[in-house]
Formats: C-alpha cells, structure tokens, sequence
C-alpha cells in the first residue's frame, strides 16, 4: 500500500505510524509542508495521513500551504482514499468535513484516559478494546464533530476526541503516533504550552515510564491501523 503523509513541523514526523507501515510492508512518502515541498496528485498513494503541529487551521495567512493542503484532504475524502488525521492533522479533515475548529476549553497536555462512546464501543476498529484506553494528548483547540461522522471517543478535558466518516476516514484528537522521542521533541519546542492549568502535567509526568507508556499506545495504533489498512486489502 503506498502511504503519503503530510508532516507540518520538523519535529512531528509519522513516528509510530510509519513504524507500523515499515513493519507491514508498505511504503511511505513525505511531504514536508513546512519546507514547501509540492504534494502529490490523489492518484499517487492509497492512503493520507495527516500529522499534528502546533499551529492552527486558520493559520492560513502565515502557513499559506495550508490551503493546498485542506484541498488535497478533501480531494483524498472524495476520491475514497484512506484517510487518517492526528492531533491537528483530525482538525484539518474535520474542518474538510464541514466542522468548526475552535479553541477547547481546556488545554489538554499529557498522559490521560479516553473512554469510547456506545457508537465507539461497537465500531470494527475500536469494538476490541477495553475502555478506557490510555493516550497521550497535546491541543489546546478542538473540533465539533463532522455531518455524518460519528463521535467514537471522549476524555474528562475534551469531548471530541476521536471521529470515524464512512468507512476510509478516521481522526484523532490524541496521539498514540508518538515514540518516547518524539515526546521530548515536543518538550523541547512547545515547551510554552506548558502552563499550570488543570488539565497540563508537567515535564516530569509527561516523561514519566515513557517507554512502557509508548509501547502500550503504539500496540492501540497498530489495531486501528490494522483495521484501516484492511479495508483496502480485503
């Protein structure tokens, strides 16, 4: 299967995504948006995925690149493509899809429990787990949830966290794509996100049992890839 995927920051790369894609055999292409590199035609990969970064959707006027993004996202959802979006890249395809992106509530940062909605609970990709599940979040907006899309899982900070469109498109609010490395990176370059509100942890917390907390999120990921990846192969 040829994967592309759309990588905002340099800092923020597919991580565990592209792990998973390595072990299973396909191949990964990059566009480096931030570098202004061009992106393909639809016709050029079976899957789209979507990174996270820290800025936001409506960023357009200093991320001009933006625009062709969100029109190959809507391209990739109309030609029945995969698509997967985390963190900011679940914002942009929610956006494509109709919904608001606006700031959350509360800013979400650091290790906390997701629980499946009834609609989650009984979808293929999620129906295999034991809610709640354990992720790793960092956002400080949010979105509402597409027409059409279903609301497969929520956390005490953010409701939205998870959508499901059809049967190729997927969002997800919190990241279980991240590697114990790229954590760090996100410490080292976001590390003004890192106020004292309620729902933040600090460094230590978010650092703390990294590998074994990586390890669990990326065996979640790779069932949910999993589940994606045989739509196209069945």
């Amino acid at each position: 299967m040829r994967i592309h995927v759309l990588q905002h920051v340099s800092f923020e790369d597919s991580a565990n995504i592209g792990r998973w894609a390595a072990r299973r055999g396909h191949t990964e292409s990059v566009s480096c948006l931030y570098r202004r590199q061009a992106l393909p035609p639809v016709s050029r990969f079976d899957w789209l995925v979507v990174m996270g970064g820290p800025m936001s959707v409506h960023d357009e006027k200093r991320h001009p690149w933006l625009v062709e993004e969100k029109r190959l996202i809507a391209e990739a959802i109309s030609a029945g493509r995969l698509v997967l979006g985390v963190c900011l890249g679940a914002q942009l395809v929610a956006q494509c899809l109709g919904a608001k992106v606006k700031p959350s509530r509360h800013r979400e940062i650091g290790w906390s429990d997701i629980s499946l909605t009834p609609r989650g609970a009984a979808h293929p990709l999620f129906a295999s787990f034991d809610s709640p599940l354990r992720a790793f979040h960092w956002h400080g907006e949010t979105f509402t949830i597409p027409r059409g899309a279903k609301l497969v899982a929520s956390s005490k900070a953010c409701r939205n966290q998870a959508f499901v469109y059809g049967e190729n498109v997927v969002g997800l609010q919190f990241h279980w794509d991240y590697t114990p490395g790229s954590i760090s990176a996100m410490i080292a370059n976001c590390s003004e996100d890192l106020d004292e509100s309620q729902y933040v942890q600090p460094p230590v917390e978010l650092l703390r049992e990294l590998p074994r907390r990586c390890k669990e999120t990326q065996a979640m990921l790779d069932r949910v890839l999993d589940g994606m990846a045989a739509k196209v192969e069945q």
